[in-house]
C-alpha cells in the first residue's frame, strides 16, 4: 500500500507540473 500511495503522490506532482 506504501508503494501505491507513493507512486501516486508522484504522479500527482507530476501532473502538476505539466499544468505549469
Amino acid at each position: 500500500m506504501d508503494i501505491y500511495i507513493e507512486n501516486s503522490h508522484l504522479y500527482s506532482t507530476i501532473i502538476l507540473m505539466m499544468n505549469y
